[in-house]
């Protein structure tokens, strides 16, 4: 019971941040190529080889936290800072 209730706010705020991701990268036409995954790999894990990631988690879960990235740098990039 503590456990669901630790997870409770992840749990329901996980799915409303894949809706804002996936809306986000729809109306942008923001996509994840072969490319841009082997991109992130190169990025963020130092290899271009990410078979081992793909056998544990699978290449659509693998594509997800790339498109997200993606998301998130669109979004930075566009941010105006204020002073």
């Amino acid at each position: 019971d503590a456990l669901i209730e630790a997870s409770k706010e992840a749990n329901t705020d996980a799915p409303e941040y894949y809706l804002i991701v996936q809306a986000i990268a729809e109306k942008e036409n923001i996509t994840v190529s072969d490319a841009d995954l082997t991109a992130y790999f190169v990025e963020y894990f130092g290899t271009s080889d990410y078979s081992s990631y793909e056998e544990s988690y699978g290449v659509n879960y693998l594509k997800w936290i790339t498109l997200s990235q993606k998301v998130l740098d669109h979004l930075t990039a566009k941010v105006t800072l204020l002073d």
